[in-house]
């Protein structure tokens, strides 16, 4: 976990949204802490229809995305984590997933 305070946000109550929560598979441990941040905030939000999706790592994330979208979803939330080794494998899956979720995001 890391150390520190985390910010207090303000979000709007959105009790009719629809949202995925689109999780890879790799570190479950640290994972399950993620997803369950983003419920609580799915909470604090008022919203109540929130599906959870895991995929097998982070690369997948995107298309899980782009398919949640085309399902219906009006907002998606993806969590996961690469760690860093001694190999580029880091740098090329960190890349790969950023520009997937960012071409997702703009479409």
């Amino acid at each position: 976990m890391m150390s520190g305070a985390s910010p207090i946000i303000s979000l709007p109550q959105l009790p009719t949204a629809k949202i995925a929560i689109i999780s890879a598979s790799w570190h479950p441990e640290i994972c399950a802490e993620l997803v369950a941040g983003a419920r609580r905030a799915c909470v604090a939000a008022g919203i109540q229809d929130v599906a959870e999706r895991v995929v097998p790592g982070s690369f997948e994330l995107p298309l899980a995305a782009q398919h949640a979208f085309e399902d219906g979803f009006d907002a998606v939330v993806v969590v996961g984590l690469v760690l860093r080794g001694e190999t580029p494998h880091f740098d090329y899956v960190c890349q790969g997933v950023t520009q997937g979720v960012m071409d997702v995001q703009l479409k």
